[in-house]
């Protein structure tokens, strides 16, 4: 038995009923935007998806060798660095001892 909807403020409250068992929805306004935007979605991913299979290794590695180098050339600012403030502490230590001796 299906019962006709009735409206509020908000939205639609529809109750199916059977005999000692009934179900109530309270059905939004947006439902059927939302079920618009998941079709969209659905078409999209599919898209996506068909897109993936034609997206080869070759096409990853460009992004790999920038992404690498870039390591590499942080690694060389860092060594670098390293290389600085190991002198430095060296200097440190030196004066430190010069002034113990004095």
């Amino acid at each position: 038995m299906l019962n006709y909807p009735s409206f509020s403020g908000t939205g639609i409250f529809l109750c199916v009923g059977q005999t000692g068992f009934s179900t109530c929805l309270f059905l939004f306004p947006q439902v059927r935007f939302l079920e618009q935007q998941n079709k969209v979605l659905e078409t999209k991913w599919s898209l996506l998806q068909e897109q993936g299979h034609t997206v080869t290794r070759k096409s990853l590695e460009p992004l790999f060798e920038v992404y690498i180098s870039n390591l590499r050339r942080q690694l060389d600012n860092l060594m670098g660095e390293r290389g600085r403030l190991d002198t430095e502490l060296r200097n440190m230590q030196d004066m430190v001892e010069d002034f113990k001796n004095k």
